[in-house]
């Protein structure tokens, strides 16, 4: 009986083990982020980034109900430490949210509010806390690269365009079962009747 329960136990410690870890946020981050920002949790009047900061708490980087996203904010932060080495090297957490503080929330913006602007006026610098709590979107497929530089027609061969500088044997895989080409190449193998 004995000999049995330590086989379960070995067992669960052999799984949780074996596991990934999880994504999570840690707690030293947001320690440090409350103080640069000087967030007081004992204070008895707070101000409104002060409660929207307390209120988010992971969400303050992080994007979804798992918390393996980032939002912009987190994915700057994500970039500059990482979560086993700087958990606890508190200089180098401040640095870090110096650094993200001066960027433009908008990196296809340079002249959009920083994040440390959008902190200052009392916003969460990435996003509601409603937005950081839905799923990031996945990321839409790709369009087919065109095949032709000089009149960038989609890469469905055969494309049956004369300037193509690919030869029909370099069809990429996949792409002989798009509907187009299934009509070209259907209209190449009937001759016509006459």
């Amino acid at each position: 009986m004995m000999r049995r329960g330590l086989m379960i136990a070995l067992a669960g410690l052999l799984f949780t083990s074996a596991s990934p870890p999880t994504a999570q946020a840690i707690i030293q981050f947001q320690k440090e982020f409350l103080r640069f920002y000087g967030v007081d949790k004992d204070a008895e009047e707070k101000s409104e980034f002060a409660q929207a900061a307390l209120e988010a708490k992971c969400y303050i980087c992080h994007q979804g109900k798992k918390k393996k996203h980032h939002n912009p904010y987190g994915e700057h932060l994500h970039d500059r430490l990482d979560r086993q080495e700087d958990k606890k090297n508190t200089e180098k957490i401040t640095a870090a949210l110096e650094q993200v503080d001066k960027l433009p929330s908008n990196p296809d913006d340079p002249r959009s509010p920083t994040f440390g602007d959008l902190i200052r006026a009392g916003k969460l610098p990435g996003g509601t806390l409603e937005e950081a709590k839905q799923e990031p979107a996945l990321a839409s497929p790709a369009e087919p690269a065109p095949c032709c530089p000089r009149c960038g027609r989609p890469c469905q061969h055969p494309c049956n365009c004369p300037c193509c500088p690919l030869s029909h044997s370099d069809t990429p895989p996949g792409s002989e079962n798009t509907p187009e080409a299934a009509n070209q190449a259907a209209a190449i193998e009937k001759p016509a009747e006459i």
